[in-house]
């Protein structure tokens, strides 16, 4: 990390550049080792202004903090700039996990799919029951679902002839499909 000052209306002091280096040293976690960090400090009447724009492989991030006191200046806007930094880590982190959850669960599935033989995708097995259809009203489907663990029921709708599909929905409610 190469860390360069410029002074507007004041000078550099060593005090400073040490005080400013050792603040700065909270923030090497988060940072890579190519990071440019540039301070900006000025002093206009009793306004000590810290300016400070860091580049990384990233992104650009600046802050500024103005105070009465040169060294609170440079805390202010350090503590800022670590909030981003910390913001931004956890974003990609996140961003990372989510991305890998997502490889996990693809390769899971077509792990699943597989039949175990080079990976060739297997058929899904596809068991038949052969009831034959009730003849029933919508109202006595409801009752029927509502009554049962069933998700759907398939019926002969009493009053149309038309074969209909009552089912539960994902908020409770029972929505029905007719032919």
């Amino acid at each position: 990390m190469t860390i360069r000052f410029t002074c507007r209306q004041t000078r550099l002091t060593p005090a400073l550049r040490q005080f400013a280096e050792e603040k700065l040293s909270r923030l090497q976690r988060y940072l890579d080792a190519d990071s440019e960090v540039h301070m900006v400090l000025s002093v206009e009447k009793h306004r000590h202004q810290a300016e400070m724009m860091i580049n990384s492989a990233r992104r650009l991030f600046t802050g500024t903090a103005i105070t009465d006191d040169l060294y609170a200046a440079i805390g202010l806007v350090l503590d800022k700039l670590e909030k981003q930094l910390r913001r931004d880590k956890r974003r990609r982190n996140d961003r990372r996990r989510r991305e890998t959850r997502q490889i996990r669960t693809t390769a899971e599935a077509t792990a699943s799919r597989g039949n175990g033989h080079g990976g060739k995708r297997s058929l899904p097995r596809i068991l038949r029951e052969k009831r034959p259809l009730r003849s029933m009203s919508a109202e006595t489907a409801a009752d029927d679902v509502e009554e049962s663990q069933q998700d759907f029921l398939v019926f002969r709708n009493s009053e149309s002839e038309q074969l209909s599909v009552i089912y539960r929905r994902p908020d409770g409610r029972l929505g029905l499909i007719e032919e």
